[in-house]
């Protein structure tokens, strides 16, 4: 059995997340893992490692005695809370932004956004929604509850989530049976949800996605900000959420 008992405070310090990051692939020596956090004294590393290596999460290297390590339980505990690193840079961000109505299995994921582009501003969350929705080349993933996304006349949806409210009453355009021909309806694929907190775009051959959340004011999405996504990381997270809210959804 363990001889320590875990401060889960050790997990309010977004430095020593960074730590456990910077230790996750390689070892490293207190001055290297001061280099690569930056802007920190090597007295606070010591000081965060020393507090690491008492919840038995780090060690020394037993060769050289100088590098240090992640235990088994530091690289199970990193899985878990790795996360909070991305959370804690992106504080003020998500104190606005809610993301409790997501599964913990993909919460625990939200650092997959941490090789994309924040945009903001309306005007700027416009134009990247466009640049997907009038791309010319594959089939493209939407899941709105803003009309205008299916206005477009160049978007080649492959499928597609949306508001009841858009294929129930063909008097409100833009009704979605009117806005495809009749010899493509059969191609096309789309459920119905009757909240869509998420705004998601996903473009997996131009390896292209956006993704907004809902505001905390409003509960409605936030258009006046959007992360966009060109990774591999990123996009395989922006398919879970696709596959999470597809399953969810309903035929018509």
């Amino acid at each position: 059995m363990s001889d320590y008992i875990l401060n889960t405070k050790v997990f309010s310090s977004g430095a020593r997340i960074r730590i456990l990051k910077a230790l996750e692939n390689h070892p490293s020596s207190l001055s290297k893992i001061g280099a690569t956090l930056g802007r920190i004294s090597n007295s606070e590393v010591s000081r965060h490692l020393t507090i690491l290596a008492d919840n038995g999460l780090v060690k020394r290297e037993r060769v050289t005695g100088r590098n240090y390590i992640l235990t088994l339980f530091g690289k199970i505990l990193l899985k878990v809370f790795s996360p909070l690193e991305y959370l804690d840079i992106n504080k003020r961000f998500f104190e606005n932004h809610p993301i409790d109505f997501l599964p913990i299995e993909l919460i625990r994921d939200i650092d997959s956004l941490s090789n994309s582009q924040f945009v903001d501003g309306t005007g700027n969350v416009m134009r990247e929604i466009q640049s997907i929705l009038n791309s010319y080349s594959g089939n493209i993933y939407v899941m709105s509850d803003v009309s205008f996304i299916f206005k477009s006349p160049k978007t080649v949806l492959c499928k597609f989530i949306t508001s009841p409210k858009y294929y129930l009453d063909p008097e409100k355009p833009p009704h979605v049976q009117s806005i495809f021909p009749r010899t493509k309806w059969n191609d096309i694929k789309f459920k119905l949800l009757n909240q869509i907190p998420i705004f998601l775009g996903i473009n997996p051959e131009e390896k292209i996605g956006v993704l907004s959340f809902p505001s905390e004011h409003t509960r409605q999405v936030d258009l006046d900000n959007c992360f966009v996504v060109t990774d591999d990381l990123g996009l395989s997270f922006l398919m879970k959420l696709w596959d999470y809210f597809w399953e969810l959804g309903s035929h018509p």
